[in-house]
């Protein structure tokens, strides 16, 4: 059989070949037997697959049972969004804590705080207390050296006269003292409220 033949079969199964087409294709099926089988088993073929197509075709029971287990699953999967967020949230406090508690160690040491910088001295270009420059390589003017409390030294200020330089280390000295009162708590009121 042919192809064209068992498309025109298939359609007058499907009921679709207009009136003049399909009794042409009756009067051949009362002719040939051949054809006639052939309209026959591709009946029972379709009675087949109707079948099996309406076999695995859920039942409402399935269906709802289907449903139900989605519902939970999106549920569980929200639930667990909502406490991943919390836990998060909680890792981020607890950094913060864990930062303070260590920013605190670091500028606590046996409960009292460590002192900043301090002025080790005003030396001259060449070492010295006198104003000129080198000829050496060293820049002129005067240095003032900031120490911390161990002795390390932590920046090197450049003036270019020696008023200047014990200008800002007396300066220094004083911010110091009043960031020492304010960590002892010894804060000196200048004025009254109104």
């Amino acid at each position: 059989m042919d192809d064209l033949t068992l498309r025109t079969l298939e359609a007058h199964l499907d009921g679709a070949l207009d009136g003049a087409d399909d009794a042409a294709l009756l009067d051949r099926l009362r002719i040939e037997p051949e054809l006639a089988d052939a309209v026959g088993r591709l009946r029972a073929e379709r009675a087949l697959r109707g079948a099996l197509w309406a076999a695995n075709e859920p039942t409402p029971v399935a269906v709802m049972r289907l449903t139900s287990h989605l519902d939970e699953a999106i549920h569980h999967a929200r639930r667990g969004a909502f406490w991943g967020a919390v836990s998060r949230w909680g890792t981020t406090v607890a950094a913060c804590i864990l930062m303070g508690i260590w920013i605190g160690n670091s500028v606590m040491r046996d409960g009292t705080p460590i002192a900043g910088p301090s002025v080790a001295g005003i030396a001259g270009a060449g070492g010295s207390v006198v104003a000129g420059g080198g000829g050496d390589g060293v820049p002129s003017g005067y240095h003032v050296t900031l120490v911390d409390d161990r002795g390390q030294v932590e920046a090197v200020q450049r003036f270019p006269t020696l008023e200047q330089a014990r200008e800002f280390a007396n300066d220094f000295g004083q911010w110091q003292d009043r960031r020492q009162q304010v960590r002892q708590g010894r804060i000196q009121r200048v004025g009254d409220p109104y």
